[in-house]
C-alpha cells in the first residue's frame, strides 16, 4: 500500500491511511474533453462552418469523482488521519495526485467530499469531487 499514492508529494497511505479505490485510476487516465469548436451558423449558407477544424482543438477542464479508502488501527487514529488530510490537503483547495500506475502528476482543485460510506470506526470509503483545470499540465 505504501508508495502507491501521493498527495502533494506525501505518501497518502503512510501519513493518512488512504489508498485509491479501483475505479479511481480509470477516472484519472480518462482523456479530457475538447472545448467547443468556434463556428459560424449563417442564414446565408447551408449547414454550419467550423473555423480551423482539428488544428484549433483545445482541451477543456474536467470534473472527476475519485473514490478512496481510508484505514487506521483505531478510532482515534482514524479521526486524526481524517482531520490531517482535510487540513493538509483539502483546506488549501489545490493539490496534486501522483500514483505508481502513471507517470503523470494530476493538479486538482477540491470541490466536495461525500459522506463516509461503510464506516466502522477504523475504515471507510469516500469520494472526492475535483476539477482538473488544465489536463495538459501533468508533468
Amino acid at each position: 500500500m505504501k508508495n502507491t499514492l501521493y498527495f502533494n508529494g506525501i505518501d497518502a497511505f503512510e501519513k493518512y491511511g488512504i489508498i485509491l479505490a479501483e475505479g479511481a485510476i480509470s477516472a484519472l487516465i480518462c482523456p479530457a474533453p475538447n472545448k467547443s469548436y468556434v463556428s459560424v451558423n449563417s442564414r446565408l449558407a447551408d449547414g454550419r462552418k467550423y473555423i480551423g477544424g482539428a488544428s484549433y482543438s483545445r482541451v477543456d477542464e474536467r470534473t472527476l469523482s475519485l473514490q478512496f479508502f481510508i484505514k487506521a488501527k483505531d478510532r482515534k487514529t482514524m479521526f486524526a488521519n481524517l482531520e490531517g488530510f482535510a487540513n493538509d490537503i483539502l483546506k488549501n483547495g489545490e493539490f496534486s495526485i501522483k500514483t505508481k500506475y502513471t507517470t503523470d502528476t494530476y493538479r486538482l482543485i477540491y470541490k466536495s467530499c461525500t459522506q463516509m460510506q461503510d464506516f466502522n470506526g477504523t475504515s471507510g470509503k469516500f469520494t472526492l469531487s475535483v476539477i482538473e483545470p488544465d489536463p495538459t499540465n501533468r508533468k
